[in-house]
Protein backbone atom coordinates (compact mmCIF):
# COMPACT_ATOMS: atom_id res chain seq x y z
CA UNK A 1 0.00 0.00 0.00
CA UNK A 2 3.02 2.76 1.10
CA UNK A 3 4.76 1.69 -2.44
CA UNK A 4 1.27 2.30 -4.60
CA UNK A 5 1.48 5.44 -2.93
CA UNK A 6 4.49 6.81 -3.50
CA UNK A 7 5.61 5.69 -6.98
CA UNK A 8 9.23 5.33 -8.03
CA UNK A 9 10.79 7.04 -10.32
CA UNK A 10 11.39 4.76 -13.30
CA UNK A 11 14.24 6.03 -16.30
CA UNK A 12 15.09 2.86 -17.00
CA UNK A 13 17.53 2.23 -14.23
CA UNK A 14 15.58 -0.49 -12.03
CA UNK A 15 13.62 0.22 -8.71
CA UNK A 16 14.71 3.16 -6.38
CA UNK A 17 17.36 1.92 -3.69
CA UNK A 18 16.29 1.61 -0.29
CA UNK A 19 18.25 4.66 0.64
CA UNK A 20 16.10 6.84 -1.94
CA UNK A 21 12.93 5.54 -0.47
CA UNK A 22 14.48 6.71 2.56
CA UNK A 23 15.22 10.22 0.95
CA UNK A 24 11.48 9.87 0.13
CA UNK A 25 10.31 9.62 3.32
CA UNK A 26 12.30 12.41 4.61
CA UNK A 27 10.83 14.85 1.90
CA UNK A 28 7.08 13.93 3.53
CA UNK A 29 8.57 14.50 6.87
CA UNK A 30 10.07 17.67 6.41
CA UNK A 31 6.26 18.62 5.71
CA UNK A 32 4.71 17.33 8.52
CA UNK A 33 4.05 19.46 11.70
CA UNK A 34 4.47 18.08 15.66
CA UNK A 35 2.07 19.95 18.03
CA UNK A 36 3.86 20.63 21.34
CA UNK A 37 0.85 19.31 23.42
CA UNK A 38 0.34 16.32 21.61
CA UNK A 39 4.10 15.32 20.57
CA UNK A 40 4.18 12.09 22.06
CA UNK A 41 0.75 11.36 20.12
CA UNK A 42 2.18 12.93 16.75
CA UNK A 43 5.59 11.52 17.29
CA UNK A 44 3.75 7.85 18.03
CA UNK A 45 1.82 8.33 14.29
CA UNK A 46 4.47 8.99 12.77
CA UNK A 47 6.20 5.50 14.04
CA UNK A 48 3.21 3.62 12.71
CA UNK A 49 2.70 5.34 9.74
CA UNK A 50 6.87 4.52 9.03
CA UNK A 51 6.29 0.67 10.11
CA UNK A 52 4.28 0.05 7.07
CA UNK A 53 7.09 0.60 4.61
CA UNK A 54 8.63 -2.23 6.87
CA UNK A 55 11.84 -2.13 9.58
CA UNK A 56 14.33 -0.60 7.24
CA UNK A 57 12.85 2.94 7.88
CA UNK A 58 13.99 3.38 12.08
CA UNK A 59 16.64 5.34 10.83
CA UNK A 60 14.19 8.22 9.16
CA UNK A 61 11.94 7.70 12.46
CA UNK A 62 14.92 8.30 15.39
CA UNK A 63 16.13 11.35 13.18
CA UNK A 64 12.55 12.38 12.89
CA UNK A 65 12.14 12.18 16.82
CA UNK A 66 15.78 14.01 17.53
CA UNK A 67 14.27 17.04 15.99
CA UNK A 68 11.80 17.45 18.27
CA UNK A 69 13.90 16.33 21.54
CA UNK A 70 13.23 12.53 21.67
CA UNK A 71 16.16 10.95 22.97
CA UNK A 72 17.59 8.42 20.95
CA UNK A 73 16.70 5.71 23.81
CA UNK A 74 13.55 6.73 23.84
CA UNK A 75 12.96 6.49 20.70
CA UNK A 76 13.97 3.41 19.67
CA UNK A 77 11.51 2.41 22.01
CA UNK A 78 8.60 3.71 20.88
CA UNK A 79 9.50 2.06 17.37
CA UNK A 80 9.95 -0.98 18.90
CA UNK A 81 5.90 -0.47 20.22
CA UNK A 82 4.48 0.58 17.65
CA UNK A 83 2.83 -1.48 14.66
CA UNK A 84 1.78 -0.31 11.31
CA UNK A 85 -1.24 1.43 10.92
CA UNK A 86 -2.37 1.88 7.19
CA UNK A 87 -4.87 4.83 9.14
CA UNK A 88 -2.21 6.42 10.16
CA UNK A 89 -0.05 6.42 7.09
CA UNK A 90 -3.00 8.02 4.85
CA UNK A 91 -3.25 11.02 7.31
CA UNK A 92 0.32 11.41 7.16
CA UNK A 93 0.01 11.76 3.56
CA UNK A 94 -3.32 13.89 4.06
CA UNK A 95 -1.27 16.50 5.83
CA UNK A 96 1.84 16.20 3.66
CA UNK A 97 0.21 17.37 0.70
CA UNK A 98 -1.76 20.00 2.29
CA UNK A 99 1.29 21.34 3.91
CA UNK A 100 2.96 20.98 0.50
CA UNK A 101 0.47 23.14 -0.86
CA UNK A 102 0.28 25.74 1.55
CA UNK A 103 4.13 26.45 1.18
CA UNK A 104 4.58 29.77 0.12
CA UNK A 105 5.69 30.32 -3.32
CA UNK A 106 8.13 32.40 -2.72
CA UNK A 107 10.95 32.91 0.38
CA UNK A 108 12.73 36.27 0.72
CA UNK A 109 16.28 35.69 1.76
CA UNK A 110 18.19 38.58 3.81
CA UNK A 111 22.35 39.32 2.58
CA UNK A 112 23.09 37.23 5.69
CA UNK A 113 20.93 34.01 4.95
CA UNK A 114 22.65 35.12 1.02
CA UNK A 115 25.98 34.81 2.64
CA UNK A 116 25.59 31.35 4.69
CA UNK A 117 24.31 29.52 1.92
CA UNK A 118 27.18 27.11 0.02
CA UNK A 119 28.18 28.09 -3.11
CA UNK A 120 27.12 26.31 -5.77
CA UNK A 121 28.89 23.08 -6.75
CA UNK A 122 29.44 21.51 -10.17
CA UNK A 123 28.98 18.81 -12.22
CA UNK A 124 31.99 19.14 -14.51
CA UNK A 125 34.18 21.62 -12.68
CA UNK A 126 34.50 25.08 -14.77
CA UNK A 127 31.76 23.80 -17.41
CA UNK A 128 28.49 22.48 -16.02
CA UNK A 129 26.72 23.54 -13.31
CA UNK A 130 24.97 20.93 -11.08
CA UNK A 131 21.87 22.93 -10.89
CA UNK A 132 20.93 25.24 -13.54
CA UNK A 133 21.11 25.15 -17.68
CA UNK A 134 24.15 25.09 -19.97
CA UNK A 135 23.95 25.78 -23.70
CA UNK A 136 26.29 23.65 -26.07
CA UNK A 137 26.54 25.81 -29.06
CA UNK A 138 28.19 26.37 -32.13
CA UNK A 139 28.19 26.06 -36.36
CA UNK A 140 26.07 23.30 -38.16
CA UNK A 141 28.45 20.42 -38.82
CA UNK A 142 31.15 21.47 -36.03
CA UNK A 143 30.75 18.10 -34.02
CA UNK A 144 28.23 19.39 -31.41
CA UNK A 145 26.39 16.27 -30.75
CA UNK A 146 29.78 14.24 -30.66
CA UNK A 147 30.85 16.67 -28.03
CA UNK A 148 27.58 16.29 -26.03
CA UNK A 149 27.19 12.38 -26.44
CA UNK A 150 31.09 12.34 -24.83
CA UNK A 151 30.00 14.95 -22.02
CA UNK A 152 27.03 12.95 -21.66
CA UNK A 153 29.18 9.65 -20.70
CA UNK A 154 31.60 11.37 -18.91
CA UNK A 155 28.75 12.53 -16.87
CA UNK A 156 27.61 8.92 -15.97
CA UNK A 157 30.98 7.49 -14.89
CA UNK A 158 32.22 10.09 -13.56
CA UNK A 159 35.52 10.29 -15.40
CA UNK A 160 37.28 13.86 -16.36
CA UNK A 161 35.87 15.86 -19.33
CA UNK A 162 38.71 16.99 -21.10
CA UNK A 163 40.74 17.06 -17.50
CA UNK A 164 38.11 19.16 -15.45
CA UNK A 165 36.73 16.51 -13.07
CA UNK A 166 33.49 15.21 -12.80
CA UNK A 167 30.08 14.43 -10.53
CA UNK A 168 28.87 11.10 -11.72
CA UNK A 169 24.83 11.36 -12.72
CA UNK A 170 22.46 9.63 -14.53
CA UNK A 171 21.89 11.62 -17.54
CA UNK A 172 19.11 11.13 -19.81
CA UNK A 173 19.29 12.46 -23.46
CA UNK A 174 16.74 13.82 -25.66
CA UNK A 175 17.35 13.39 -29.50
CA UNK A 176 15.50 14.18 -32.80
CA UNK A 177 17.52 12.71 -35.36
CA UNK A 178 15.42 9.30 -34.42
CA UNK A 179 16.49 5.94 -33.13
CA UNK A 180 19.14 5.34 -36.31
CA UNK A 181 20.90 8.54 -36.11
CA UNK A 182 21.59 8.32 -32.41
CA UNK A 183 22.94 4.75 -32.83
CA UNK A 184 25.27 5.17 -35.64
CA UNK A 185 27.12 8.22 -32.60
CA UNK A 186 26.37 5.57 -29.98
CA UNK A 187 28.39 2.32 -31.75
CA UNK A 188 31.13 5.17 -33.32
CA UNK A 189 31.72 6.45 -29.57
CA UNK A 190 32.03 2.76 -28.50
CA UNK A 191 34.35 1.62 -31.28
CA UNK A 192 36.66 4.99 -30.35
CA UNK A 193 36.67 4.26 -26.57
CA UNK A 194 36.82 0.34 -26.75
CA UNK A 195 34.00 0.09 -24.03
CA UNK A 196 30.32 -0.21 -24.17
CA UNK A 197 28.37 3.45 -23.41
CA UNK A 198 27.58 3.69 -19.49
CA UNK A 199 24.18 2.26 -19.10
CA UNK A 200 22.76 5.00 -16.90
CA UNK A 201 22.91 7.12 -20.38
CA UNK A 202 19.35 6.60 -21.58
CA UNK A 203 18.04 7.99 -24.90
CA UNK A 204 14.47 9.36 -25.66
CA UNK A 205 13.98 9.45 -29.05
CA UNK A 206 10.55 10.27 -28.47
CA UNK A 207 9.19 13.45 -30.07
CA UNK A 208 9.46 16.18 -27.18
CA UNK A 209 8.41 20.44 -27.58
CA UNK A 210 10.04 22.06 -24.62
CA UNK A 211 7.79 25.02 -24.89
CA UNK A 212 5.06 22.19 -24.37
CA UNK A 213 4.46 22.28 -20.06
CA UNK A 214 2.65 18.68 -20.43
CA UNK A 215 5.85 17.66 -22.39
CA UNK A 216 8.10 19.43 -19.98
CA UNK A 217 6.06 17.57 -16.91
CA UNK A 218 6.21 14.27 -18.41
CA UNK A 219 9.75 14.24 -19.30
CA UNK A 220 10.29 15.12 -15.96
CA UNK A 221 8.33 12.48 -14.28
CA UNK A 222 10.68 10.06 -15.72
CA UNK A 223 14.30 11.61 -14.84
CA UNK A 224 15.74 10.37 -11.68
CA UNK A 225 16.53 12.39 -8.64
CA UNK A 226 19.69 13.75 -9.52
CA UNK A 227 19.79 13.20 -13.38
CA UNK A 228 21.73 15.55 -16.00
CA UNK A 229 19.56 16.18 -19.25
CA UNK A 230 20.87 17.01 -22.46
CA UNK A 231 18.45 18.20 -25.09
CA UNK A 232 20.07 17.84 -29.07
CA UNK A 233 18.89 20.35 -30.52
CA UNK A 234 17.32 23.03 -28.88
CA UNK A 235 15.82 24.36 -32.22
CA UNK A 236 14.25 21.20 -33.15
CA UNK A 237 12.82 20.70 -29.47
CA UNK A 238 10.94 23.87 -30.19
CA UNK A 239 9.59 23.91 -33.85
CA UNK A 240 8.30 27.39 -35.20
CA UNK A 241 10.09 29.50 -32.96
CA UNK A 242 11.88 32.46 -33.82
CA UNK A 243 15.72 32.57 -32.32
CA UNK A 244 15.82 36.26 -33.38
CA UNK A 245 12.22 36.94 -31.14
CA UNK A 246 13.15 37.98 -27.54
CA UNK A 247 9.56 36.70 -26.90
CA UNK A 248 10.02 33.23 -28.34
CA UNK A 249 13.73 32.46 -26.85
CA UNK A 250 12.20 33.17 -23.73
CA UNK A 251 9.47 30.63 -23.88
CA UNK A 252 12.29 27.73 -24.49
CA UNK A 253 14.51 29.39 -21.75
CA UNK A 254 11.26 29.23 -19.32
CA UNK A 255 10.67 25.78 -20.74
CA UNK A 256 14.12 25.03 -19.89
CA UNK A 257 14.17 26.20 -16.56
CA UNK A 258 10.76 24.26 -15.59
CA UNK A 259 12.58 21.41 -16.40
CA UNK A 260 15.49 22.07 -14.73
CA UNK A 261 13.59 23.22 -11.64
CA UNK A 262 11.51 19.73 -11.87
CA UNK A 263 14.11 17.47 -12.26
CA UNK A 264 16.44 19.95 -9.75
CA UNK A 265 19.36 19.44 -11.74
CA UNK A 266 21.25 20.33 -14.70
CA UNK A 267 19.13 20.90 -18.63
CA UNK A 268 22.14 21.27 -21.38
CA UNK A 269 20.60 22.30 -24.76
CA UNK A 270 22.55 22.10 -28.07
CA UNK A 271 21.93 25.30 -30.23
CA UNK A 272 22.93 25.13 -33.91
CA UNK A 273 24.59 28.79 -34.08
CA UNK A 274 23.83 31.78 -31.89
CA UNK A 275 22.22 35.19 -34.05
CA UNK A 276 22.25 38.02 -32.33
CA UNK A 277 18.82 37.65 -30.94
CA UNK A 278 19.53 34.16 -29.26
CA UNK A 279 22.83 35.56 -27.99
CA UNK A 280 20.67 38.14 -26.08
CA UNK A 281 18.17 35.22 -24.84
CA UNK A 282 21.18 33.27 -23.55
CA UNK A 283 23.29 35.87 -21.59
CA UNK A 284 22.00 34.55 -18.00
CA UNK A 285 22.76 30.73 -19.26
CA UNK A 286 25.67 29.63 -18.78
CA UNK A 287 27.90 28.34 -21.95
CA UNK A 288 29.49 25.49 -22.51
Amino acid sequence: MAEASIPAKDFGFGPKSLEERRNDWREILAFIPVRPKQKDEDIRAVAQALKTNGADFEPVFLEFAKKYGIRSHRAKWIWSKEKAESDAFEELLEQYNAAKNQRPRFSPLSAAMLEAMTAPNSRIKGVLPIVGLAALYGASASGKSFLGLDMAAAIAEGLPFFGHNTKPAPVGYVVFEGEGGIRGRVIAWQRHHGRAMPDNVRFLPQPFRITDPQDVTDLAAVCPSGSVVFIDTLNRAAPGMDENSSKDMGAMIEGASTLDWRVSRSCCPHWQRFSKGASRAFKPVRRA
